[in-house]
């Protein structure tokens, strides 16, 4: 049942993106940039998910992730976008103290055992972004970020999931190739529970 809860929120959430942007370029009468690209995330920290269980050292400090994103502008100096990205998968490994052992006397004996964890995180993001041009094929935009991230671990043989709303921010630089398609290469913040990811990107994109 939580699960089943979870996964309409993240739809629920999925819903609201996209329309936010049809909304938008209904609104503006301008065309939709779409763009899609992998970018490399830096990774630094542990989420601990439950008591009784320290993790300790983690195993996954960078990733290659996919990501996409949508954008209409609004007026000449602002632009508003909603993106999603994945990243899999984020290792762990930890200790956690038990009290199955007993010695002679039947007394219990604290016992650290080892584990290992795997995170799995779906990010939803919206962004408002200050574009600025700087030449005739080349802009720059940057801006604030809101991210929903939906998170699943596997921590000795446990599943846990988390639905978390943060704040980041963004940075992209654009070249035009033509009259529809360009370049970018971006830097992007991100903050899930617990974790700092500084996400370096590059995109391929087309206005519609």
């Amino acid at each position: 049942m939580k699960r089943r809860i979870a996964l309409w929120g993240v739809a629920r959430v999925v819903v609201v993106l996209t329309g936010t942007v049809v909304v938008m370029q209904g609104t503006v009468a301008a065309p939709i940039t779409v763009e899609a690209g992998v970018a490399l995330v830096g990774s630094s920290g542990l989420r601990r998910y439950a008591a009784r269980t320290y993790l300790t050292q983690n195993e996954t400090s960078s990733i290659i992730a996919p990501q996409v994103r949508a954008s209409v502008p609004v007026g000449d100096t602002f632009t508003v976008g909603a993106g999603y990205s994945f990243y899999a998968t984020f290792r762990g490994k930890g200790v956690a103290p038990t009290s199955d052992v007993f010695n002679e006397g039947g007394i219990a004996l604290q016992v650290i055992t080892p584990f290992s964890s795997s995170e799995k995180i779906h990010e939803f993001n919206l962004d408002l972004r200050y574009r600025a041009t700087l030449s005739e094929r080349w802009l720059f935009e940057a801006g604030p970020t809101l991210s929903l991230f939906h998170s699943r671990a596997e921590i000795w043989n446990r599943t846990f999931s988390a639905n978390d709303l943060r704040l980041g921010g963004a940075a992209e630089v654009r070249c035009s190739l033509d009259g529809s398609w360009s370049v970018g290469a971006g830097y992007r913040y991100a903050a899930p529970p617990d974790r700092r990811l500084h996400i370096f990107s590059v995109a391929l994109a087309r206005d519609f």
